[in-house]
């Protein structure tokens, strides 16, 4: 691969990974957003470090944007999972079905993680009824890490797996060939003689 057409592709996911959190729709648990389609493309494209790092841009950044860091950080992580997972399918399968089947893993990846990490502050109380962005935690850890998966898989994750699928395909049918063309090297011709 070209280092500098690698680490400028990079460039330009991190700043997408960093603006499209603005443009979601809030929910109230979850922030539905494009977001993920940086980290799922960068996993298809680049070197699988790339997509952790683009992962948690996002997750940074709809943080701070939408001032839910116990949902957005974990988000991030989640993604993070989710972008090595869709890096693995599409050394398997077609690129188009990676990104499909990628997105719908952050069901497992994104939704677990969130679950874990709020039902954990709440049961060390470092969340508490009024400050956690799940509502209707109790002491029971289990019931709590189901209720906040369900609560932020239907509807935040579902509706934004759904998008960003949508939206990585068209990227990976539409323009693979002219970026996989720019991302490899070209080898110098043999000198005859």
């Amino acid at each position: 691969m070209k280092t500098k057409v690698v680490l400028l592709y990079a460039l330009v996911l991190a700043i997408l990974a960093v603006i499209l959190p603005l443009l979601n729709i809030p929910l109230p648990v979850g922030n539905p957003n494009l977001g993920s389609t940086p980290a799922t493309l960068a996993a298809i494209y680049l070197p699988w470090p790339f997509c952790i790092i683009i992962a948690l841009i996002k997750g940074i950044a709809a943080s701070i944007i939408t001032g839910r860091a116990w949902v957005e950080m974990p988000a991030g992580i989640g993604d993070a999972f989710m972008a090595i997972f869709t890096y693995w399918l599409a050394k398997h399968m077609h690129k188009g079905w990676a990104v499909t089947l990628g997105q719908f893993s952050r069901i497992i990846f994104t939704s677990g993680t969130i679950a874990l990490t709020v039902s954990i502050a709440f049961s060390f109380n470092i969340l508490t009824s009024a400050t956690s962005p799940i509502p209707g935690l109790t002491s029971s850890l289990l019931y709590n890490i189901g209720k906040s998966w369900m609560s932020i898989t239907f509807w935040a994750i579902v509706l934004s797996a759904a998008v960003n699928a949508v939206f990585s395909a068209i990227i990976v049918l539409l323009f693979s060939c002219p970026i996989e063309n720019s991302l490899k090297k070209q080898t110098s011709p043999r000198r005859s003689g």
